[in-house]
């Protein structure tokens, strides 16, 4: 691999960089006093600082090898960048950023630091780049398209990592299906364990931090609630599993939510009919109120200098959270089906249980929210005529609740909502790096568990675009959808 570098650079004196991408260069036919004239430095820290180099020969621009360095890390004269003692080694480049568009070089020279920006053209390898320089321009390290849930939660996670973020999407704010209005946050049952279930477990586990530091970041509230969850057992055999179940959780959850039987009347009136009497009681079950989250969210990016943008051009590390738009987009690039929408309804009563449990029963979510309304949904359409229009369906789907919770019978529908929402064909989160476009990823097919998963999405998309290291389950790689 050979970057090729023209063109100078200007000064802008010392300073610590971070951003999302970094290549070491490994210099070639550089030797000190102290090692055989053959070798060839795999890296800076093998210099001690201010160690003198010979004047064999002075290294040239176009004479450099390149390595993956973590993502993020911070780049200081003081620190990682040595100092050689005499004027012979001026030029010694470091990658400290390398985007879609340009690769940007900091160079150490009288104790200060240079920059360069590359415009780069990339070959069908990827770690090899051809072009001419531009000179200085605006720097981002990351640029994210798509203003729902997960492009919001990535771009927080990454800004969280030092990472200088873009925001664009030209339908503003969770106009997607992330301006939702259900907001059930629900484990998976607990058997029949897999890496997939333990990765959702993690990120319930990490919600109560991740909302709370976005609330704190944002000053608006997000609807969060570890309020827990009922569900009717319907009959003997599911009674009998419901303990088993009961038992698995005990080892699965860690000690650290219970999932339990209760009777019924224990519930009170909010309680949903149950033929047996009992309820499965689960304290890891919490809520969310979609739309408020989303809007805090944005509201704490841009607390950190990055609002949403309607247009913009794209630099650094691209993330593409774009719904099921960008899932269609990308199976139409990639020549096979990659994921889909599915249309969802729900609706939102005037019913005010605020802090009680959210209900699942007969395939419905039923969540309290904090402000004193509940919502019920949704429905799964594979076909539909519009993306946000409401129908029989979400009316069907409220009657419905009705019979399975005496409760809500005096409640008034204050507002039906509809949306598609992204489903990724292993129906999993699609996560990591876009295959053949590199420097591009994607975090997209939240579906109905999305906003569930967004700690761990936004953890997981944040470590390998900022730091190198990819920690994403199988199961949620791109990969397993294509």
């Amino acid at each position: 691999m050979r970057h090729h570098l023209l063109g100078t650079a200007g000064q802008i004196g010392k300073s610590i960089h971070r951003a999302p991408y970094f290549r070491r260069l490994h210099w070639k036919g550089l030797k000190t006093r102290e090692t055989d004239p053959s070798a060839s430095f795999e890296s800076f820290g093998q210099l001690d600082r201010c160690k003198q180099v010979q004047p064999r020969s002075e290294p040239k621009l176009g004479d450099m090898e390149t390595g993956l360095e973590p993502v993020t890390k911070r780049i200081s004269f003081e620190k990682d960048v040595a100092c050689f003692g005499k004027a012979i080694v001026k030029r010694e480049i470091r990658i400290v950023k390398a985007g879609r568009d340009r690769l940007t070089f900091w160079s150490p020279e009288n104790f200060g630091l240079f920059v360069f920006h590359h415009e780069l053209s990339y070959l069908p390898d990827a770690r090899h780049f051809q072009g001419e320089s531009t000179g200085i321009v605006g720097q981002v390290d990351v640029t994210v398209m798509g203003a729902g849930v997960f492009g919001l939660s990535v771009a927080w996670a990454c800004i969280g990592k030092g990472a200088r973020v873009r925001i664009i999407d030209p339908n503003g704010v969770g106009n997607g299906a992330s301006g939702g209005i259900l907001g059930a946050l629900a484990p998976h049952v607990p058997e029949n364990w897999n890496s997939k279930k333990q990765f959702q477990l993690e990120c319930l586990f990490e919600a109560d931090a991740f909302w709370g530091a976005v609330e704190q970041g944002s000053g608006q509230d997000t609807g969060f609630g570890r309020t827990g969850r009922l569900q009717p057992v319907l009959d003997a055999h599911a009674l009998d599993l419901a303990r088993q179940r009961a038992r698995n959780a005990e080892t699965l959850w860690q000690g650290r939510a219970t999932w339990r039987l209760i009777p019924a009347e224990d519930a009170g009136p909010w309680a949903p009919v149950s033929p047996t009497g009992w309820l499965i009681e689960d304290g890891l079950s919490a809520r969310i109120h979609p739309r408020r989250a989303t809007r805090a969210l944005a509201a704490a990016c841009a607390a950190n200098g990055s609002s949403v943008e309607a247009g913009g051009t794209t630099q650094g590390a691209v993330v593409w959270a774009t719904g099921y738009l960008g899932l269609r987009d990308m199976s139409s690039m990639l020549g096979k089906t990659v994921g889909t929408g599915i249309k969802g309804q729900a609706a939102l009563l005037d019913h005010g249980t605020t802090d009680s449990p959210q209900l699942f029963a007969d395939g419905i979510h039923i969540v309290p929210h904090a402000d004193g309304t509940t919502a019920v949904g949704s429905t799964s359409e594979r076909v539909f005529d519009a993306p946000e229009t409401t129908d029989f369906q979400i009316d069907d789907l409220i009657a419905r609740a009705v019979e399975l919770v005496p409760a809500l019978r005096d409640a008034n529908v204050v507002e039906r909502w509809a949306q598609v929402r992204p489903r990724a064909k292993s129906r999993a989160p699609m996560l990591g790096a876009w295959p053949g476009r590199p420097g591009h990823f994607v975090a997209n097919g939240g579906f109905k568990i999305g906003f569930g998963m967004v700690p761990g999405v936004a953890r997981v998309m944040a470590d390998l675009i900022c730091d190198g290291v990819d920690r994403i389950p199988p199961e949620f790689r791109v990969d397993a959808s294509l």
